[in-house]
């Protein structure tokens, strides 16, 4: 095991808790939305371009990650996308219609979108010989985040109003911005690659396959899991929990994916990547499937579901860099992921047609069904991966790059 310098560790302390608020925010508006829909006297899905638009505010933030780490440097992006997206929220305690929540939450979601590449090639720095390993512990500070949410916005909301949910992740952003401000650790100067469009190494014949089952994979992983917190808390209220207990579910979700996600990447050297989330996600399957036949939210089968899931959505990165070759693995990866971000943004109006009718067993059929596609989708670029570990792309065979 290798030793983290008392600096490394304070480091991956700020960006695990730079995550951490983000998946608070993030939590934030599925949490309240039982609330707001009774405040305003509208039905919960008349906020669906609400999060589609947080949604889309991620994905371009993810996509500027790179030209912005380029001229600030990587540090300097964390802590003021954190602080970017703790200020973008504070004006949800004046906002009275849905056209202005609209508008905060693109803007947040920018913020949230800068945070996670940024964040996650300096945890990987921080440990050189674990980046895989420094990454999924980064990743799984959103999971965190949403349990916390889930655990203290019902609560807050009984107590002080639905606007509650989102003051306390802009209030708690503003230190941890400055603290990462602050921090000495990093280089901050060192680029971080976004997405691009040099599709053709990736589609060449010996990974075309893999690459579109992966990417596939991605698109389907994401968008289960996001159809779920978009909607767990709002489901929980149409089958007769409280608006206020409604956030369990979001937290009994997150806790499970939180477990899961440090169950797969201990176990993942001995079963295998690719297979230890398959199995997963059968797993999820199988208890949104039993969700769906009780007809009922059910906290410790949302927990199983959430570990599938969220351990599949945070070993996506990994499964990547385990299929392509050195001179690609930098565009594998941000395409993988840029695949799975896109479907943040459909999962939202997915759910709602079938809240609009009250569907509920419907929708967890759905989220089951697309986890069972997922995992057989994966498991063609996890056999790929482990038989091509050593494969060169001929046309890049001549560049030369340093190892990490």
């Amino acid at each position: 095991m290798q030793r983290t310098a008392p600096v490394g560790r304070t480091g991956l302390a700020l960006l695990v808790a730079a995550l951490v608020v983000d998946g608070l925010d993030t939590a934030a508006l599925p949490a309240a939305l039982p609330a707001i829909a009774a405040d305003w006297g509208i039905h919960p899905t008349s906020l669906t371009r609400a999060l589609m638009l947080t949604a889309l505010g991620t994905v371009l933030g993810y996509l500027g990650s790179g030209a912005l780490t380029r001229r600030w440097g990587r540090q300097t992006v964390v802590w003021r996308s954190v602080l970017m997206f703790g200020l973008a929220t504070l004006p949800i305690v004046v906002v009275a219609a849905e056209w202005q929540m609209e508008v905060v939450r693109f803007v947040t979601g920018i913020g949230l979108g800068l945070v996670l590449p940024a964040a996650v090639s300096i945890g990987g720095d921080l440990m050189p010989r674990q980046r895989q390993s420094a990454a999924m512990v980064v990743v799984l500070g959103l999971a965190a985040g949403n349990l916390l949410g889930g655990l203290i916005f019902g609560p807050l909301i009984a107590e002080f109003g639905w606007r509650a949910a989102f003051v306390v992740p802009a209030v708690v952003a503003i230190p941890v911005a400055v603290a990462i401000a602050r921090w000495p650790g990093v280089d901050g100067r060192r680029p971080v690659h976004s997405p691009n469009l040099a599709l053709r190494p990736l589609l060449q014949p010996s990974l075309r396959v893999a690459s579109l089952a992966l990417w596939a994979g991605a698109f389907t992983v994401f968008l289960a899991y996001s159809i779920l917190q978009s909607w767990l808390p709002s489901m929980a209220v149409v089958a007769g929990a409280s608006p206020q207990a409604a956030p369990l579910t979001l937290a009994a979700m997150a806790g499970g994916g939180l477990a899961g996600g440090l169950v797969a990447a201990g176990v993942r050297g001995r079963a295998g990547l690719g297979v230890t989330l398959v199995v997963m996600l059968v797993i999820a399957a199988a208890a949104l499937l039993i969700t769906a036949a009780l007809q009922a939210s059910a906290l410790p089968l949302l927990a199983v579901a959430g570990a599938g899931l969220i351990a599949g959505a945070a070993g996506l990165a990994a499964l990547a860099v385990q299929l392509y070759p050195r001179p690609v693995r930098i565009i594998g990866v941000g395409v993988t992921a840029a695949f799975g971000r896109v479907a943040t943004i459909v999962a939202p109006v997915v759910g709602a047609v079938m809240m609009r009718h009250d569907h509920i067993a419907a929708l967890m059929v759905v989220a089951g069904g697309l986890a069972v596609l997922s995992a057989g989708l994966l498991w063609i670029p996890a056999r790929t991966g482990s038989a091509h570990v050593r494969t060169r792309v001929p046309a890049l065979s001549r560049q030369r790059t340093r190892r990490p």
